[in-house]
């Protein structure tokens, strides 16, 4: 019950008065009431001994209960000491606690900890603000800022016992005018963390600033549009910024890839992997460009992928140098097969005239040769040197294709397929052969012109000579996109080849396969050469009395470089 009247009581001091004075006068009263009942015809000297024992037994109770209340009261302050004091040391933060005559009368475990400083060590509030607080730049003591620090934060080294500087910041408050309290927090590592904070901080600018200057950076939401790109990829690409926020990425970037194309792009973000490989992109004004692309996801703090941001590095110049020496890597092979094959063809075709010729010359040399055997050598002399000249000319066939070198420009495949219809007109009207040209697919390619005319031609008038009278015929042309390549074909329904036999000597010099059509067969072999040059590959698909289709494949984009 007393326990629970403390708690209420705001000032236990005039409680325990007031209780004591109640307790006074009620005893006053009720002693004498009883004593005038118990004793109401006692002389005076009896209620003299009565009103003593009354007054000392009075004393000595409420001496008692005095003790009583003073002793829990005291108890009570005492234990609410202690819990302040546990309280007081504590707390995480440095406390200082000065009287009104500054001195220092509490300092808390966490600075004795922190400091190494005890209370003995300060006689006044004085030694603790000129000895062992300094401005965090050194060059004054706290002392000489205290009257206005107020409650604001500020900057201090404490000078600790073991003479280390540790970084601090404190704060002054007044209770009651009577009481000074410091307030102080270790912001050491806080400093550490913002130097860092600040050396990363700085790094990042750096390394924005790089990227700024030398990247093309781009950043995509979650659905693949555009919403933030930087000035470098909008001059590289010729669109002002406001043409490419908001549209799909891959409107404004790729249009070929050098590893995979746009699902396997996305596939492999979305799930939280980086991509990165080399993308040719076309600028505004149609120009291309290659670019080395790595697409990172941006993850939220929960894990989620929000954004993709893309970091691309042109690479057009070592794209350039990259194809070239692909080509010469590929000129000198074919150089070396040149080579191999023309040892072949010198040593085969050019070895059986000239031997005749020199055996005519020796039989011209033998002194008992008739008039008439010279006149039949002579001729067989003329009809020698004339297949040895159709030989050479063949050869410099051959040499002019893989010298030939022109500029790679738009060629129009269905208008050079009708000139090549035009120029064999006269033996496609003869022959009543139907003529199709396809070019719904792909009507333009960027080539060498004269190249395609004459792979066109020399496949059209192939497809002519050797053509069946056994049914109606029907040759198509016809060009289709094929994966990074575009196919170019010339389709029949001719004689056919058995490529069973045939296959392996078909694009050679002076192959022929129908005798009985006039014919070198030199066609096949300069078209070979003619697609060598031109980077691509050529391929056949025949079957004997069905038909024969050649596939001409090309790259999609022609290169200047050529084979020569």
């Amino acid at each position: 019950m007393i326990r629970r009247l403390h708690k209420k009581i705001k000032n236990p001091a005039l409680w325990i008065a007031a209780l004591y004075a109640l307790f006074g006068i009620g005893w006053v009263i009720l002693s004498d009431y009883l004593v005038l009942r118990i004793f109401p015809w006692e002389d005076a000297g009896t209620t003299m001994l009565i009103q003593n024992v009354k007054g000392a037994f009075f004393a000595l109770l409420s001496s008692v209960v005095l003790y009583l209340i003073i002793s829990y009261f005291f108890k009570t302050v005492k234990a609410q000491a202690v819990e302040y004091e546990q309280f007081f040391d504590s707390l995480p933060v440095m406390v200082l606690i000065a009287n009104h005559q500054g001195k220092i009368t509490m300092v808390n475990k966490t600075f004795e900890l922190l400091s190494g400083w005890s209370l003995k060590h300060f006689t006044s509030e004085d030694d603790f603000l000129n000895d062992f607080l300094y401005a965090s730049d050194g060059a004054f003591p706290m002392s000489a800022e205290s009257e206005q620090l107020g409650s604001e934060w500020r900057d201090f080294q404490v000078k600790t016992k073991n003479n280390s500087q540790l970084t601090t910041c404190w704060t002054c408050v007044w209770l009651n005018k009577s009481m000074k309290v410091y307030i102080g927090q270790d912001i050491s590592y806080r400093r550490v963390a913002e130097k860092a904070l600040l050396k990363s901080y700085w790094e990042l600018a750096n390394f924005k600033k790089a990227l700024k200057n030398s990247a093309l950076v781009s950043v995509t939401d979650r659905q693949g549009s555009v919403i933030e790109v930087n000035p470098a990829f909008c001059n590289a690409s010729g669109y002002p910024k406001n043409e490419l926020i908001g549209k799909k990425y891959q409107e404004v970037n790729a249009t070929c890839f050098s590893d995979g194309d746009w699902n396997t792009i996305w596939n492999t973000v979305r799930s939280g992997k980086p991509w990165r490989g080399e993308i040719r992109n076309t600028t505004k004004s149609g120009k291309i460009y290659w670019l080395d692309t790595t697409i990172n996801p941006i993850t939220d703090d929960k894990g989620s992928i929000y954004q993709f941001l893309s970091v691309q590095f042109p690479i057009s110049d070592r794209k350039k140098y990259e194809e070239e020496r692909e080509m010469l890597i590929k000129r000198l092979i074919q150089n070396n097969r040149d080579l191999e094959e023309f040892g072949f063809i010198i040593s085969h075709n050019l070895r059986a005239p000239v031997a005749q010729i020199l055996g005519l010359i020796n039989l011209y040399q033998n002194n008992n040769i008739e008039q008439k055997e010279i006149a039949e050598i002579t001729s067989h002399l003329r009809s020698s040197a004339k297949n040895l000249d159709a030989v050479i000319k063949d050869l410099n066939k051959v040499l002019e294709v893989r010298k030939g070198f022109d500029i790679v420009k738009a060629v129009d495949l269905q208008q050079v397929a009708r000139s090549a219809v035009n120029a064999l007109d006269e033996p496609i009207r003869k022959a009543g052969i139907e003529i199709h040209l396809n070019f719904q697919e792909v009507r333009v390619i960027h080539s060498i012109p004269g190249y395609i005319y004459n792979i066109i031609y020399s496949l059209l008038s192939n497809a002519i000579k050797y053509r069946s009278d056994q049914r109606p015929q029907k040759i198509e042309i016809a060009c289709k996109k094929k994966g990074k390549s575009i196919c170019l074909s010339v389709s029949d329904s001719g004689l056919g080849i058995d490529l069973n036999l045939f296959k392996d000597k078909l694009f050679q010099m002076y192959q022929r396969f129908h005798l009985h059509v006039e014919g070198k067969g030199l066609g096949l072999f300069l078209v070979k050469n003619q697609v060598d040059a031109l980077g691509g590959k050529i391929e056949v698909h025949s079957h004997v009395n069905e038909g024969t289709t050649f596939e001409v494949y090309l790259p999609l984009l022609q290169k200047a470089a050529l084979m020569t």
